[in-house]
């Protein structure tokens, strides 16, 4: 066997772009587009963080972070899930978060006993705030 056979083998593994996982490594894909190009696309000299709208939370999240789904226990989709809870506070019940996030209620309570990471909650409100810009017609 080849060496390419080799390395054939160690990129599936790595689960760089395996189809049966598309959630990995997928932010190796995602343009690198600096955040003044990207409000310039849109017309926008800057971007305010925004707490709403409250139904599109779970894709500003997806959004915030590169992933496509918040299926699973991984560590990056616990702590997304957090920070989407945090995000919302108590602006919606528990059961109510629970259905948007597809978990059960006493994750959502336990997810809520901890802080999120500050800059995953900002990641979120800055992508709400741009939905938000887009849904309101301002740019």
């Amino acid at each position: 066997m080849d060496e390419e056979y080799w390395e054939d083998i160690e990129f599936q593994i790595s689960g760089s772009s395996c189809p049966e996982s598309p959630d990995s490594n997928i932010r190796q894909f995602l343009p690198r587009v600096t955040r003044e190009a990207l409000l310039g696309y849109f017309g926008m000299t800057e971007l305010m963080p925004a707490d709403d709208p409250l139904d599109r939370v779970v894709e500003a999240g997806m959004t915030a972070a590169g992933l496509s789904s918040l299926h699973g226990n991984a560590r990056e989709i616990i702590d997304i899930r957090r920070a989407v809870i945090q995000v919302v506070g108590r602006r919606l019940s528990t059961e109510t978060l629970a259905k948007l996030l597809k978990i059960d209620r006493r994750t959502v309570q336990r997810l809520r006993g901890k802080p999120a990471d500050r800059q995953l909650v900002e990641a979120i409100r800055l992508q709400l705030g741009l939905i938000s810009s887009l849904n309101n017609d301002t740019i």
